[in-house]
């Protein structure tokens, strides 16, 4: 058997995780520093194992080397490929590319003064087993919990299966993308991101625009305007605490970024003026898709969100899984 010294070094990945899905959980964001850390753990037990294994004799040792060398570009491709698509937010991509750097190979490791071998049910490509573990415990995690309270409302076709009904009032701390349908009948999304971050820009609340829309929709000058984020979801951790960053600050004292702001007559609620202000992209919306975002809210006591669920947090229920059960559906079948 092939020394498990690499996967024990496997497991110190645990541990970033960890605090990469707690702040998911409350930002959707994630240090990049965390990825540098998993790479680095899987570029040091891939060539601690390759040391190990060469050189190369039996099928056992030809096949992790294969693993070692297909499995983390296939991953990363598929990473991409979830990205580009929409399905994986940038976290979630790189999350699952460093597990592929991490866990390329089966894992097998013996827990001290103990004579078990764990996982129980040992994968042969330990990502696989992750990536089956996260898909069980997202589901159970997120989508029956949307679901069943989808059911529950009456709610039928892609609005049960996609979507959530939320209160306007809690917009400022759901993540996710605003979908509605126009007077025309044309369906059309909005990344609460780019909501926030119009918000912040003119330093107001939800509040403030329900009940002073006429105010927002046709202002002709701006009196200051605030410098912004990339419109993160604020945590209740604030500056001070140990678990505290940056994404955790709740930033109530904005720096103001200019004055007197001009706006153009025929510029409702002054979105073009705020696109044309930032650096940022505002994640692909246009002065016509905060517009309409904003009609939208005004008119309605709820709104469909389609959600951005922490997906980070089951892939670290996955590796948890992995590296003590095993793959849990394969388990299951085979207990069957």
């Amino acid at each position: 058997m092939i020394d498990a010294d690499p996967d024990l070094l496997r497991l110190l990945a645990i541990a970033p995780l960890a605090w990469a899905a707690w702040s998911d959980h409350h930002t959707r964001r994630v240090d990049r520093r965390v990825w540098a850390v998993l790479i680095f753990i899987g570029a040091i037990a891939a060539v601690w194992q390759v040391d190990q294994i060469a050189p190369i004799h039996t099928v056992d040792e030809y096949r992790i080397l294969t693993q070692l060398i297909i499995v983390p570009p296939a991953t990363g491709f598929l990473a991409m490929v979830l990205f580009r698509t929409g399905a994986f937010g940038g976290a979630d991509a790189k999350a699952l590319f460093a597990l592929g750097l991490v866990f390329p190979t089966p894992i097998e490791y013996a827990l001290p003064a103990l004579s078990i071998l764990l996982p129980i049910y040992r994968p042969q490509i330990a990502l696989i087993a992750i990536g089956f573990n996260a898909m069980l415990f997202a589901v159970l995690l997120y989508l029956l919990k949307m679901w069943a309270q989808n059911l529950r409302r009456g709610e039928r076709g892609l609005d049960l299966l996609m979507t959530e009904k939320v209160p306007v009032s809690k917009i400022p701390e759901t993540p996710g993308q605003l979908r509605w349908t126009d007077d025309t009948g044309e369906s059309n999304t909005l990344d609460l991101d780019a909501l926030r971050m119009y918000l912040r820009w003119k330093n107001v609340t939800i509040e403030d625009i329900l009940q002073h829309s006429d105010e927002h929709r046709t202002p002709t000058e701006i009196e200051a305007v605030y410098e912004i984020d990339d419109g993160v979801v604020y945590s209740e951790i604030t500056t001070g605490h140990p678990l505290a960053s940056e994404d955790f600050d709740s930033h109530e004292n904005p720096t103001i970024a200019d004055r007197n702001v001009a706006i153009e007559k025929d510029d409702v609620w002054g979105t073009e003026t705020f696109l044309d202000s930032i650096t940022h992209t505002a994640y692909g919306a246009s002065p016509d898709d905060l517009r309409g975002g904003l009609e939208h809210i005004l008119t309605a006591q709820s709104v469909r969100i389609q959600p951005a669920f922490p997906l980070i947090v089951p892939l670290f229920l996955g590796v948890v899984a992995a590296v003590t059960i095993g793959d849990i559906i394969a388990l299951s079948a085979v207990s069957l």
